[in-house]
């Protein structure tokens, strides 16, 4: 018996005069709290821990991807368990010690049995920009990690959410020319909406009942036929199965996804505006393929916000290029050199409360 399984527990040497960080972000609080960046600092003698709640690896305070800045260089590191796991970094004189595994485990093997611990990915960098880092974390994983199907990387899909018991709200997409790629079935809400069996476990409030899932075998109970007759439905629609505004704003939204959601995949990420829940305040940021020279800016204006225009330095740009730049909300096209954009910034213009833009760009030809 374990109290603790550890798949990674090592030592960065670093002198005690030199600044140690944390950079990384909250799980989800399935609110505007959620993926919050914070930065920590870590003094000699401190101790900081980190750990999900309930068992779901991306809760709250828990979320798996930790940024060790360590003066001059530093280490992105992941822990990979779909599960309770904890983790921590200590330091002392001598450096920062990180302990990471699942959390509290007790079992026994019988023979023949084998158990793993969970997976860690350190990736080694020199500097101190913590978005510089982060692209180096995102090209690994892309060229790494990302599943490829036939040798192909795995290409954006477009995916729409339903409560598995009515077909009608995958046809209306249908209907309206958009043909999705997957159709996700939530797990469920309430006690009655739920697939899979709930009625034992911790969670007594009816919209949490889902989180008491265990198995995922069908609740007979509930869905007495199971999934095979809507999936099957699904299916012979063309995709593969695992209040709705108006048709001409979906189609809008399936066009723009369309185009910039490749950028958003492959390209490297850059926040444009600090991070801020205010509603006062403009926030934005940029999607960056520099292989293909093209890349999006996304932008949105908060409702309290008295500001109508704002100016954004983009990064990444070839400062000798000219670039073609696209507001989906704007006619015509206007072209800009890199070095502008790059050292004078992008101005957008937001007259509506609340507002956004969605401003593609491409290497001028």
């Amino acid at each position: 018996m374990s109290p603790s399984k550890k798949g990674l527990d090592t030592l960065f040497t670093k002198d005690s005069s030199k600044e140690i960080k944390i950079c990384g972000i909250n799980g989800d609080f399935c609110s505007n709290l959620s993926y919050e960046p914070y930065e920590i600092k870590l003094n000699v003698n401190n101790v900081k821990k980190f750990a999900p709640e309930g068992g779901r690896p991306t809760n709250y305070s828990g979320f798996p991807y930790y940024n060790l800045q360590m003066s001059g260089d530093g280490v992105m590191l992941a822990i990979g368990w779909p599960g309770q796991w904890a983790c921590s970094f200590t330091r002392d004189k001598t450096g920062v010690k990180v302990s990471a595994g699942q959390e509290l485990t007790r079992f026994f093997l019988n023979p023949g049995e084998k158990v793993r611990s969970t997976l860690t990915v350190l990736v080694f960098y020199d500097g101190s920009d913590v978005v510089a880092a982060q692209n180096i974390w995102r090209r690994w994983y892309l060229a790494h990690v990302l599943p490829k199907t036939n040798g192909q990387p795995q290409q954006p899909l477009l995916e729409i959410q339903v409560d598995g018991n009515n077909i009608g709200y995958v046809d209306t997409y249908l209907n309206a020319g958009i043909k999705p790629n997957l159709c996700w079935r939530d797990a469920g809400g309430e006690t009655n909406t739920t697939w899979f069996p709930t009625s034992k476990g911790i969670f007594e409030v009816p919209h949490m009942a889902w989180l008491n899932t265990g198995t995922w075998e069908i609740d007979k109970k509930n869905v007495p036929n199971g999934f095979r007759v809507f999936s099957d439905a699904v299916r012979a629609r063309g995709m593969p199965a695992l209040t709705t505004a108006t048709i001409d704003a979906q189609k809008q939204a399936y066009s723009e996804c369309s185009k910039i959601a490749p950028m958003m995949l492959w390209g490297d990420y850059y926040p444009l505006t600090p991070f801020s829940l205010q509603k006062d305040q403009w926030i934005a940021w940029q999607f960056h393929r520099p292989e293909q020279g093209d890349g999006v800016v996304q932008v949105f204006k908060r409702r309290a916000c008295t500001k109508t225009s704002m100016t954004f330095k983009l990064r990444g740009l070839d400062q000798n290029a000219l670039y073609e730049i696209t507001n989906f909300d704007k006619q015509g096209n206007v072209i800009i050199s890199g070095n502008e954009l790059m050292n004078q910034g992008l101005l957008v213009t937001l007259n509506n409360l609340p507002d956004s833009a969605i401003i593609t760009y491409s290497k001028s030809k």
